[in-house]
């Protein structure tokens, strides 16, 4: 398993992806401290990674608040003692286009995933320059694409900014084998079969988590500053 005696802390909250990732990188071999702000789904979840035998500890705590992360990375160091992978799922968003969404739906996105994303990465990334053997740092956001005629311009404009933030968390990092990258996906719920390609079909949870486990595994170990969109060729197109 590729992430086997690594440590890794994943965030997220609402429907997003966050649940996928957490159990795609316990498959693999991590263990979990997982925040989001939901104290159910943070037990539920914990109770389903355990019941797998993962070692996993999740906590009922709001990414965005700095706090709250500081709090929750203190407790993956008691447990795990370093960290290896960091995960920000920032991918529910509310759908609303320029003609309609009010003022402050859209600061309040943007603030709120802005926050979270910039708030985990530099937590991530101190202790992980602070230990000096590297580490990983993912954040997943919605593709700046529309799906199905439901678009979210405040999604996109922070997808955008997010998009220039990994590339300058990277280069900032590289000097000390901190890697940070992007996904970009567009998701929906699972379908029946389809056929191989099926240009638009919104990914799957799973194989977002697919991506994520990639880029923070060794094989990518050469991978910073990128973008990686998982929407089956939906933003191609566009």
């Amino acid at each position: 398993m590729d992430l086997e005696h690594k440590t890794a802390f994943v965030t997220g909250g609402g429907d997003g992806v966050w649940p996928a990732i957490a159990r795609r990188l316990a498959a693999d071999g991590a263990g979990l401290v997982v925040c989001t702000p939901d104290e159910k789904q943070a037990r539920q979840l914990e109770t389903e990674l355990e019941a797998a035998g993962a070692a996993a500890y999740c906590i009922g705590a709001d990414p965005a608040r700095p706090r709250d992360v500081e709090s929750a990375l203190g407790e993956l160091l008691r447990v795990f003692g370093h960290l290896d992978v960091a995960v920000a799922d920032l991918t529910t968003r509310p759908p609303g286009c320029v003609l309609d969404i009010d003022d402050a739906t859209f600061a309040a996105t943007l603030a709120a995933d802005l926050r979270a994303a910039f708030g985990v990465a530099q937590r991530a990334a101190r202790l992980m320059v602070a230990r000096g053997r590297g580490g990983s740092i993912v954040l997943v956001a919605d593709s700046l694409t529309d799906a199905g005629g439901v678009r979210s311009l405040a999604g996109d404009a922070c997808g955008g900014a997010l998009e220039r933030m990994t590339r300058a968390m990277a280069h900032e990092l590289s000097p000390h084998g901190v890697r940070v990258n992007l996904v970009r996906c567009q998701t929906g719920p699972a379908h029946e079969p389809l056929p191989p390609f099926p240009l638009g079909r919104p990914a799957r949870a799973e194989e977002v988590a697919a991506a994520v486990a990639y880029l923070a595994g060794g094989g990518a170990s050469y991978v910073s500053g990128a973008t990686l969109v998982v929407d089956c060729g939906l933003e191609a197109v566009r």
